[in-house]
């Protein structure tokens, strides 16, 4: 029992014992170097973070700060708000598109590729022409509605894709934090390595052939110590096989003994944080909340995972939506008593929660319909992200859902005046 309490009080020791007996570690030179376009891209986010931890404040309060000051000036100015207002632009150009896509389908164009696709579906013989015509009907009136989207967006100035560069802000600042988790993969490194392994190609197909054994063959020193590391490493993995595991006393100790002291939670998997890297802040694993004070871990609770996964959902359920149909008014030739209130029979409770779904889905649109499909899959992926994204992720999204209310009353404003 001694030698157990004194290996819970080191964990770092009981951790490197651990792992000698599970597999065996390949020493290198040096961690592994992000590409010269990720660096570039997340300079400026691991400045402003860093920054603010300087001023002597813990991350747990640096991350959301930084999410509300990027958001508040940065954001704002270059992304929220001109796309605020290309949104009511968009917004008053929905009747010119929708009329200029019924004159289009009735045009003489239109009608005669119509008649051209029904008489291929009569050549073919097949038995579903009234489902392929509906279809190709469908099709038809998307692309003329893009046209005539696009058509007035080179007017008015509306095509220009304000929400890629908000959502590029939010995938810079989640990527320099995780590097400074440790973490190896991201979306940032992933959309850059091929044109990363483009430009080595391009280089190296510029840069002058060397043979081999010309010139003099220098040693790195980083290499040797590499060496070095790597030959002290299989001493003790075969002292292990042996069975001779010791504690921090020198004495002896069964690998039943070794294993019971360590925490599943804490033991993060040491394959997916890389301490060697030179972004890696170790500030992170101590600076955390109180029922998650690892920041490069996941948060045991799941308490950050279902607050990021409730502000994705709200803001796509709750965000303004654009121009919707008027309904049809009625007509003036209609008699009273067709307007006058029948007595309607009792529905029961299912029925009227059917309708009542049915109509609070008929008033989302598609792209709203679309963003909830994609918020249900990322809420899925949070549960899986390290705490210290989701201490910067969640503050970001409930910002700016809260500037939409403002930008919207501040430009119906300037449309009256």
């Amino acid at each position: 029992m001694a030698c157990l309490a004194a290996s819970r009080r080191n964990w770092p020791s009981i951790r490197s014992t651990s792992r000698q007996m599970l597999s065996s570690r390949k020493f290198s030179a040096s961690s592994r170097s992000q590409g010269a376009l990720t660096e570039f891209a997340i300079a400026g986010p691991n400045a402003i973070i860093d920054g603010l931890h300087s001023t002597g404040l813990p991350y747990y309060a640096v991350l959301p700060l930084t999410a509300v000051l990027v958001r508040s000036t940065l954001v704002y100015y270059l992304a929220t708000k001109p796309a605020r207002t290309q949104a009511q632009l968009v917004t008053h150009q929905t009747p010119l598109v929708q009329a200029r896509t019924r004159m289009l389908m009735t045009s003489t164009a239109e009608l005669v590729r119509q008649n051209n696709h029904l008489a291929k579906l009569a050549r073919s013989k097949r038995r579903d022409v009234e489902q392929s015509t509906r279809w190709h009907q469908y099709a038809s009136k998307f692309r003329l509605t893009y046209l005539s989207k696009w058509r007035y967006g080179r007017v008015f100035g509306t095509n220009v894709p304000y929400g890629l560069l908000n959502f590029g802000f939010l995938i810079l600042f989640a990527e320099s934090i995780r590097m400074k988790c440790g973490r190896s993969e991201g979306l940032l490194s992933m959309v850059l390595t091929p044109f990363e392994k483009i430009g080595r190609l391009i280089s190296a197909h510029f840069q002058p052939s060397t043979k081999p054994g010309t010139g003099a063959q220098v040693q790195d020193p980083a290499e040797l110590l590499a060496a070095r590391l790597q030959a002290a490493w299989d001493e003790k993995m075969a002292q292990a096989k042996d069975g001779e595991l010791v504690d921090l006393t020198g004495a002896p100790i069964s690998p039943e003994e070794a294993f019971s002291a360590l925490d599943p939670h804490m033991l993060e998997p040491l394959s997916r944080i890389d301490t060697a890297s030179p972004y890696f802040d170790a500030a992170l694993q101590s600076e955390g909340l109180s029922w998650c004070t690892n920041l490069t871990a996941t948060d045991p609770t799941w308490m950050l995972p279902v607050m990021a996964s409730t502000v994705l959902i709200s803001s796509v359920l709750y965000r303004p939506s654009g121009y919707k149909t008027p309904k049809k008014p009625i007509p003036l030739n209609m008699k009273d008593h067709d307007t006058e209130d029948k007595p309607s029979e009792p529905k029961s409770i299912l029925l009227k929660l059917a309708e009542k779904r049915k109509d609070y889905t008929e008033n989302l649109s598609g792209t709203q319909k679309i963003s909830l499909a994609g918020a249900y899959l990322f809420s899925i992926a949070t549960f899986n992200l390290p705490a210290a994204v989701l201490l910067y992720l969640i503050p970001s999204v409930a910002i700016g859902w809260l500037q939409n209310r403002p930008l919207r009353f501040r430009a119906k404003q300037e449309w009256s005046d």
